[in-house]
């Protein structure tokens, strides 16, 4: 219950989904985040796993029911994890990894509109982390 009010209000009041973000990924933590970001951009491969998750974090809780297979715990901890990203696909795969994200992705038929954009012959598959981004 506690996972879906809390989606809930982020959801509907952005002053509370920033503070929702700032309690599982602490702001002092942000700047080694966004360097890590930076350096997988280098590498130009899909992050499999969370880039900042260290064990016992309340982030590393969330990631850990997101795989549980209590499907209600799964969807509302994915939810949640969603909306605190504010919808942006390409920082949600960041965060949670893209082995995490893609049952939530695939909900949202991101999943599917980025096969079809690598499988057009020609064009789509250049590797751009934009193409997830629904923002």
């Amino acid at each position: 219950p506690i996972l879906s009010i809390l989606n809930t209000f982020s959801m509907v009041h952005d002053g509370f989904r920033q503070r929702t973000k700032s309690f599982i990924f602490p702001p002092e933590a942000e700047d080694g985040f966004w360097q890590n970001v930076q350096d997988q951009k280098k590498k130009k491969k899909k992050n499999m796993a969370p880039l900042d998750a260290p064990r016992g974090t309340l982030r590393w809780k969330l990631l850990r029911l997101m795989t549980w297979t209590e499907s209600h715990a799964k969807r509302l901890s994915s939810e949640l994890m969603w909306t605190v990203c504010n919808g942006d696909a390409t920082e949600f795969v960041y965060r949670v990894g893209f082995g995490n994200g893609m049952p939530a992705l695939s909900l949202r038929g991101l999943l599917e509109q980025q096969q079809e954009q690598q499988e057009t012959p020609g064009g789509g598959g250049g590797g751009s982390d934009d193409s997830t981004s629904t923002s």
